[in-house]
C-alpha cells in the first residue's frame, strides 16, 4: 500500500478537525504538522490527547511534523515540546529549519558557530524521545550550504536531512546536486512544484521542477518514509481545499509507486 503524507499547511483557514476527515477521504495514509502551532496546537501539552483522538477517528498516522528553527533564542525549550509531542502522537520525525529562511552571507560564521553547539542538544532530544531530526534545506547559498554541514557533523542515528524541492528550485531549473551529495541521508521530503519566484509549493505539474531527476535518487537511496506533499491552495491554482489535497494525494501515490516498484523489481 502506498504510503503518502500531505502537510497541513495546504490551508490553514481550514481547522484541524475538518483537515483530517478531507485527509483520509484523499486517500491519504499519513498527516504532516507545519510551523503554523495556533493552527495545531501543538506547543500545549494538554491538547495532545485530542489530537490523537482526532487522528485515531480518520485513520491516519503522522509521519513527521515541524519544529522550530534552531537559531532562534527558544529553540531547544520550544524542541523539547515538540519533540515530546512528536512521541506522543507516534510520529518517528521532527522537521528542523537551522535557521530563518534566508540571511546575509557574512552572517555564515555566527550562525554556523551557534546551530552547530545546538546540534548536541538535539542528538539528545532525539534520542530521549526514540525519534530522528532531519535538518531541512533552505534558500541555495549559505542557508543551504550551513544546512549541508550541519547533517554532516551530526550523528546519523538521531540526524538525517529532509529534501525540500520547492526550495532547491528557487531561481532554478536547477542541478539536483544537493539531493544527490545527501540522498542517503533523507528520512523527509517535503515535495511540491515551484512555478516562478514566490509562486511555489504547488502540485507536482503546475511548475518547472523535474521530478524525472528526483525520484531515481530517492529509489538510490531506498527511500521507504512516505511520500510528503507539502502543498498550498495560496499560489496553487487549486483554490478549493479538498480538490488540492485530492489532487496532491494522486500525485503522491504516483511518486511513491514509481519509487517502490522499481526497488520492489531490484530486491
Amino acid at each position: 500500500m502506498a504510503q503518502t503524507s500531505i502537510s497541513t499547511t495546504f490551508d490553514y483557514k481550514v481547522p484541524l478537525s475538518e483537515q483530517l476527515p478531507m485527509i483520509r477521504k484523499a486517500g491519504f495514509t499519513h498527516v504532516s504538522f507545519g510551523m503554523d502551532y495556533s493552527h495545531s496546537g501543538l506547543l500545549q501539552e494538554e491538547n495532545w490527547p485530542q489530537i490523537r483522538d482526532l487522528l485515531k477517528e480518520n485513520d491516519l498516522s503522522v509521519d513527521t511534523l515541524h519544529g522550530y528553527d534552531l537559531d532562534r533564542v527558544d529553540s531547544i525549550e520550544k524542541n523539547e515540546i515538540l519533540a515530546r509531542a512528536a512521541k506522543f502522537l507516534g510520529a518517528p520525525v521532527v522537521v528542523i529549519h537551522c535557521t530563518v529562511f534566508w540571511f546575509e552571507d557574512d552572517e555564515y560564521e555566527e550562525k554556523f558557530e551557534l546551530v552547530s553547539g545546538r546540534i548536541k542538544d538535539m542528538e539528545r532530544i532525539a534520542k530521549e524521545n526514540g525519534i530522528r531530526v532531519a535538518f531541512e534545506n533552505m534558500v541555495p547559498g549559505k542557508p543551504t550550504d550551513l544546512c549541508v554541514e550541519m547533517v554532516k557533523k551530526a550523528d546519523p542515528k538521531y540526524i538525517g536531512f529532509c529534501y525540500d524541492s520547492s526550495h532547491d528550485q528557487i531561481d532554478g531549473p536547477r542541478p539536483m546536486d544537493l539531493l544527490s551529495e545527501l540522498k542517503d541521508r533523507v528520512i523527509a521530503v517535503h515535495l511540491s512544484d515551484r512555478i516562478r519566484e514566490f509562486v511555489d509549493h504547488v502540485i507536482p505539474g503546475e511548475g518547472f521542477v523535474n521530478f524525472d531527476e528526483i525520484l531515481p535518487l530517492l529509489r538510490e537511496a531506498n527511500f521507504t518514509s512516505p511520500i510528503l506533499m507539502e502543498v498550498g491552495v495560496e499560489n496553487s491554482k487549486y483554490k478549493d481545499p479538498e480538490e488540492l489535497v485530492q489532487r496532491a494525494h494522486d500525485a503522491a501515490e504516483g511518486f511513491w509507486n514509481e519509487v517502490h516498484e522499481e526497488l520492489s523489481e531490484n530486491a
